[in-house]
């Protein structure tokens, strides 16, 4: 080879191959930390949460066990059910090296932990919370707007009161509509 086509084969030689499995085991290691784990959530959520004891870390690979065990269990009892998740999860290598190595105590923990009642509580009150959270954003935005609009119209009156101004000059520096200014000589 020579030339632009020898120096392409040599660029590609010496570029690494990104290592999916290196970068979740370093992302899984950083985040372990549940301070760490919390500060990265409210920096990507935009939140202010300081109790790092309330978080749940799931996983793709538990939500998508967790996922088989539901529908499973709508089929059959909840031991088959348990165990047909981890058989299937094992098969797709999802979790695989960890539930060969504790199939049993997962079986265990799954079977006598796992409770759809509370699983269903758990995922109402964390909708409930994100609807209220985004409610109050909602109306505190909403506060503000009815609030400024108040003072603007406040204000507004006082001009009025002095008669130093017209109609159209408090409008401008109220930043109303003349209409609004007009109705409140009235």
């Amino acid at each position: 080879m020579t030339g632009k086509a020898h120096e392409a084969n040599e660029t590609t030689k010496r570029t690494p191959v990104a290592n999916r499995k290196f970068k979740d085991t370093v992302f899984r290691m950083l985040f372990s930390d549940k301070e760490a784990l919390l500060s990265l959530y409210n920096a990507v959520n935009n939140s202010h949460y300081t109790d790092s004891c309330a978080l749940e870390i799931v996983t793709l690979e538990n939500a998508i066990y967790v996922t088989k065990v539901r529908s499973f269990t709508e089929q059959m009892p909840l031991d088959d059910a348990v165990q047909k998740a981890v058989t299937e999860c094992i098969q797709e290598n999802i979790l695989a090296d960890f539930l060969r190595k504790n199939q049993a105590e997962v079986i265990a923990m799954s079977i006598f932990e796992y409770d759809k009642v509370e699983e269903e509580k758990k995922l109402r009150k964390a909708e409930f919370d994100a609807g209220v959270e985004q409610g109050l954003k909602q109306g505190v935005a909403q506060g503000i707007e009815q609030g400024l609009k108040q003072a603007s119209t406040d204000t507004a009156l006082r001009l009025l009161k002095t008669g130093k101004f017209d109609a159209k000059e408090i409008a401008e520096l109220c930043n109303l509509p003349l209409e609004d200014v007009t109705a409140l000589m009235k």
